[in-house]
């Protein structure tokens, strides 16, 4: 900055020097020749220094435009691979435990290259697909609002690339044909996932549904067990929740009329762990400071208020009924504002 900025003062100077000192140096001059000789090594030097100027410009606007071109390239390259994962993931309707490296890795590339705004849109999607309560070992199921999320973040690809094709740059004309373009194409992208999720109507369907899978139907006896466990408990503190039947997964949430956040999931079973050699339960709720209930263990080492239980076997459930009915309750008031 500083040495552009020396070739303009420089300029400026001779300039000022040669309109407001020419006279009176010229005047020491009598004869022609010499007058001649002084004003040619006037316009020499001028002429030296407005071509070390544009020179240096030159380079500049070269080398800027150079660094751009790779930076597109660079940029095209990162949001093709990130469009490519994502359509992968959206398309099969879930995101495996393999793949989501994948997601953090490229989250570093666009830090790097790409701009804030499309950092934010980039990093709310994976905030929404990644949460707190997303067992780690498990596979995520792909809601339409995340379809529509990625959606946002293509577009604000697109803005980022600098392709629309008008010249009208308005931020607030950027963002309305943005919402425009969102909102003709969400239809279709909410449409191509559809049929992937899996959904039951109640235990019946999602128990014959998935003892059709040999590695899930062992578990089933434990998961019918904790299953009217838990209604029976929420039966006797006069509780309703609301129960999801999912693929290989149940879950009981808190009213929205009663829920303190947006955060509803008191507790959720699982038919396979990783590993397929265990089912589990999750997102229970507790203080942090409050004692480990007998049997579970903290959902993650860094989150000390959720915890879950690993079970093996049915006699699993068999000795850590009692914890498990206090664990649910606690659960569902750490999350209510009913408290029971």
């Amino acid at each position: 900055m500083m040495k552009k900025n020396s070739y303009i003062i420089i300029i400026v100077v001779i300039a000022m020097a040669s309109f407001f000192g020419f006279h009176p140096i010229f005047s020491l001059f009598k004869d022609t020749s010499a007058q001649a000789f002084g004003s040619a090594i006037f316009g020499t030097i001028f002429t030296i220094v407005l071509t070390m100027f544009l020179l240096n410009k030159q380079t500049e606007v070269s080398e800027t435009s150079q660094k751009n071109q790779v930076v597109f390239k660079e940029k095209l390259a990162l949001f093709n691979k990130i469009t490519d994962i994502l359509g992968k993931c959206f398309k099969d309707g879930k995101i495996s435990k393999d793949e989501r490296p994948e997601l953090q890795l490229v989250l570093m590339g666009l830090t790097m290259l790409a701009k804030d705004e499309t950092i934010v849109v980039f990093n709310d999607l994976l905030k929404d697909l990644f949460d707190e309560e997303t067992e780690p070992e498990a596979d995520i199921t792909v809601t339409p609002e995340q379809r529509d999320k990625l959606l946002k973040f293509v577009v604000a690809c697109r803005r980022e690339l600098d392709l629309d094709e008008s010249s009208e740059k308005s931020a607030k004309f950027q963002e309305q044909k943005a919402e425009q373009l969102q909102e003709n194409l969400s239809p279709t992208l909410a449409a191509m996932g559809t049929e992937k999720r899996i959904t039951f109507s109640g235990w019946d369907e999602f128990e014959k549904s998935q003892s059709a899978d040999s590695r899930k139907e062992t578990f089933i006896p434990i998961a019918k067990a904790v299953h009217y466990l838990i209604i029976e408990t929420m039966n006797k503190e006069k509780i309703k929740p609301e129960i999801n039947y999912g693929g290989g997964t149940f879950s009981f949430k808190v009213p929205k009329d009663n829920a303190k956040t947006a955060k509803r999931t008191f507790a959720r079973f699982g038919l396979l762990d990783a590993g397929n050699k265990s089912c589990y339960l999750d997102f229970l709720y507790k203080n942090a400071e409050a004692k480990m209930p007998i049997g579970a263990k903290n959902f993650r080492p860094s989150i000390k208020e959720v915890i879950s239980y690993r079970f093996k076997s049915i006699e699993d459930f068999d000795k850590w009924r009692e914890s498990i009915e206090s664990a649910v309750i606690t659960s569902y008031n750490f999350l209510s504002t009913q408290k029971k």
